[in-house]
């Protein structure tokens, strides 16, 4: 045992070392299955130093690497996991692979974990922890980390905010370091917030010719506009290409706007590419609006596209979008309707459930108005599918009556249930005065909500 831990010791401090090498020479000793010197050639592919990117062998190193316990490797393997780097995203294991890349000493594994720590999305939040790693990281010589510190001060984020401190460092570390990362700070910096298309250019060709998918996007965004559908032919083939570029770099963002230009306009379409395939690529990676558009298509299917027709198909992504927690409220709020449609109808593939539709309807009650308008639509169906206990109408009343307030809340002209509609229900199923004002009155208590079952 004592020869293996002095191996794995000897391969630890080699791989730490490695760095500077040229890349010849790397190349000639990952020919000889030299691991630590394969885990420093998959590092400069994941990170574009090195093109083509070859993911599957990225990933087959960093697990080889992870298994003989070298701290670049455990690195390499969880943003592996978090890139969906040759898999699928999977962010389960990337917390537990970068604590043992810093116990280990690894520089980049501390930064990681320092962002990781800093994530507004996870539960195990910790921004002080976040930002002690990372000026550990920058301590040991990570200019990303570095860069970030800088970017930080330049914006106010977590730290006193000294632009002109913040600019001079990211200045520094691009221009005389040639580190990517601060170009990418800096192109952001000039284009959202200095408002210097010139400067934004120049730092986001800067990070481009270092193959940062970012920068390929940005460009790309830049030929095509805010209208990409209404640019010009030469403008879309220079877009379409950049997008390409970032693809290669196995950015999900450039797939699924790929994808959206293609499902558009078929001459910006190689052999061999196919849109839907590309959606489905960056979904696998975790992009949402990737996924919201392939619920949309399969819900739909507009002209040609109606092979993909599938209401199962497009459930099942509605569904996957709304468990990822998305920000963006009009698109939450699009798929939460579409989810009670379908499930309320049934049909084009899948089958009709109430109980899904209540479920869906159940967390939206405060917000939105559709989502009360089916539960009550449930319970004063005219099968009555749940049941037909007076306390089923009456519920359902008070649903309707949800729906109609918080359409009102939002300050909509018209109300999807008029004053004829809720005579009609309380006509069919003969509710007398008390029943309607025991309506009344649960809807006055807060019913339906959220928090509260439909059905007790």
């Amino acid at each position: 045992m004592k020869w293996l831990t002095a191996l794995l010791l000897t391969a630890q401090l080699t791989a730490a070392d490695l760095g500077s090498l040229p890349e010849a020479e790397l190349r000639a000793r990952a020919a000889k299955d030299d691991l630590p010197a394969m885990v420093e050639l998959a590092h400069r592919q994941l990170h574009g130093k090195i093109m083509p990117f070859d993911q599957k062998y990225v990933l087959e190193t960093f697990q080889r690497g992870s298994e003989a316990d070298i701290a670049r490797a455990h690195t390499g393997l969880a943003l592996c996991h978090s890139w969906a780097v040759g898999m699928a995203l999977d962010e389960k294991p990337v917390q537990g692979l970068l604590e043992k890349a810093a116990d280990m000493g690894d520089a980049e594994g501390t930064f990681r974990l320092g962002l990781f720590s800093l994530d507004s999305t996870i539960q195990w939040r910790d921004p002080q922890l976040g930002f002690k790693l990372i000026r550990k990281a920058a301590g040991m010589g990570s200019m990303d980390a570095e860069a970030f510190l800088a970017k930080c001060a330049l914006t106010g984020n977590g730290v006193p905010k000294d632009t002109q401190t913040g600019l001079t460092k990211l200045h520094a570390l691009a221009e005389k370091e040639g580190n990517t990362q601060s170009a990418i700070y800096l192109a952001f910096h000039f284009r959202d917030t200095a408002r210097d298309p010139d400067n934004a250019e120049k730092f986001f060709r800067m990070a481009a010719a270092q193959n940062h998918a970012a920068a390929f996007i940005a460009l790309g965004d830049k030929v095509l506009g805010s209208k990409p559908w209404e640019a010009g032919k030469a403008a879309k083939l220079e877009g379409s290409e950049w997008y390409r570029k970032a693809i290669a770099r196995n950015s999900a963002e450039a797939m699924r706007k790929l994808g959206g230009m293609q499902v558009r306009d078929s001459t910006v379409r190689k052999p061999g590419e196919d849109w839907y395939q590309l959606w489905l690529d960056a979904d696998s990676k975790g992009d949402e609006l990737a996924t919201f558009k392939l619920a949309e298509i399969n819900y739909h299917a507009p002209g040609y596209f109606f092979r993909d027709l599938d209401w199962s198909k497009s459930a099942a992504f509605y569904e996957q979008y709304l468990s990822g927690n998305p920000q963006e409220y009009r698109n939450v709020y699009l798929a939460v309707d579409r989810l009670l449609e379908m499930y309320f109808n049934g049909g084009q593939g899948l089958e009709r459930d109430f109980n899904k539709c209540l479920k869906i309807a159940q967390g939206h009650l405060d917000l939105n108005p559709a989502a009360s308008a089916y539960a009550g639509r449930i319970l004063l169906h005219p099968d009555a599918p749940m049941g037909k206990s007076r306390d089923h109408f009456i519920r359902g009343y008070a649903c309707m009556l949800r729906s109609r307030a918080v359409w009102k809340m939002q300050r909509q002209n018209l109300y999807w249930i008029s004053d004829e509609a809720l005579f009609v229900l309380r006509s069919r199923h003969g509710m007398t005065q008390g029943e309607v004002q025991r309506a009344e009155e649960m809807f006055r208590q807060g019913y339906p909500n959220p928090e509260t079952p439909i059905l007790p």
